[in-house]
């Protein structure tokens, strides 16, 4: 939608000067230089709608920070299941469950799958959970990573389809 920050400190000057701030930071939040603060938040949105999950890495640079997008499958990687107690599929949890950190992987081109190499303090590829916003929304208690909002509908989908085909099969 169309948000927009408006300070309210009382002082129009100061108000002025934080809008201005904020309003040029927007644009260089991404790490990336391609995106506005605004779209990287459509473009979680989506992701989680579409995905179940999407995530940002807080990097510091210099006085300010950045913000690197995370696409769900590469939290935790692809396919990767573990069987791990303190691990739920690259999410790391301490003996409380609380997350302990994000196994981070990096995608080729040609859907390759490696760890990254970054070192955040935890390891190589793993990300401290006060350096990444994790977008979900969960539905139950011991849930730590998302479910697609579509999949409800996937199967009823695959129903309608097929039954298309049937009908047209029929038909011929």
């Amino acid at each position: 939608g169309a948000l927009t920050y408006h300070s309210r400190t009382g002082d129009s000057e100061i108000d002025q000067e934080y809008q201005d701030f904020f309003h040029d930071w927007c644009g260089r939040a991404d790490v990336t230089g391609r995106f506005r603060l605004a779209e990287l938040v459509q473009l979680g949105f989506r992701a989680t709608a579409r995905d179940g999950e999407y995530g940002w890495i807080v990097i510091p640079d210099g006085d300010e920070i950045r913000l690197q997008p995370i696409e769900a499958d590469r939290i935790g990687g692809p396919d990767q299941v573990k069987a791990e107690e303190s691990n739920i599929n690259g999410i790391m949890l301490d003996q409380y469950g609380r997350v302990a950190g994000y196994e981070i992987y990096r995608r080729s081109r040609m859907a390759q799958y490696t760890k990254e190499t970054f070192d955040m303090g935890l390891g190589a590829g793993i990300v401290p959970p006060e350096m990444f916003l994790h977008l979900f929304r969960p539905t139950r208690a011991d849930q730590y990573h998302g479910d697609s909002w579509l999949s409800p509908l996937l199967p009823h989908a695959r129903d309608i389809h097929e039954l298309f085909g049937f009908e047209k099969l029929a038909m011929k």
